[in-house]
């Protein structure tokens, strides 16, 4: 509202006035709520809409999502965000998109209106599925640069050149600039 928005009572509210409607929900709870609660998105969804979760959920928290749209004529599409929320303000955070081929066409222009990079994945679950790879490769990065930050500590190396150096050179990673700080 704030920047010019306007507040939708419910998400039955939202269905009723959008063709493409994006969420991105804290887990598998909120997002059937959100779909099948009293005033929730199917009460008022209608044929040729599509729907994308982009929250990272189980993939079955979003599968049991396609039956009760199609239904209705809606397409639901499994959508992930891959990036650090830098990236996102940046348009720089990729979108992956996975489910109907048409409905996730359709999504790429809106799509590109707040990511540079939008992927289709293929088959439903597969934009899940990289996601929860690429977290992986998270995790992974994350505590080879702690490693990284006691070795350089332990040989008395200054932190702030170390972290300058790593970051221009071979061995720095997106990952490494933000977490080495505060490491």
């Amino acid at each position: 509202e704030k920047i010019g928005g306007i507040a939708a009572k419910s998400p039955a509210d939202v269905s009723s006035q959008a063709d493409i409607v994006f969420s991105c929900l804290p887990g598998g709870s909120a997002l059937d709520e959100v779909v099948t609660g009293p005033n929730g998105l199917l009460k008022n969804a209608r044929k040729g809409q599509v729907v994308v979760e982009l929250g990272s959920h189980p993939i079955a928290a979003k599968e049991r999502q396609v039956a009760r749209f199609a239904e209705k004529g809606v397409a639901f599409i499994d959508g992930e965000v891959s990036g650090t929320p830098g990236m996102v303000m940046a348009k720089k955070a990729p979108i992956y998109l996975a489910g109907d081929t048409e409905a996730c066409k359709k999504l790429e222009p809106t799509v590109k209106a707040f990511a540079d990079v939008c992927l289709y994945l293929g088959t439903f679950g597969s934009a899940s599925k990289i996601k929860f790879i690429n977290n992986l490769l998270v995790t992974v990065n994350t505590a080879a640069i702690g490693d990284a930050i006691a070795l350089g500590l332990k040989a008395g190396l200054d932190p702030d050149m170390m972290i300058k150096a790593i970051s221009g050179g071979s061995g720095g990673s997106v990952l490494f600039p933000i977490r080495a700080p505060r490491m």
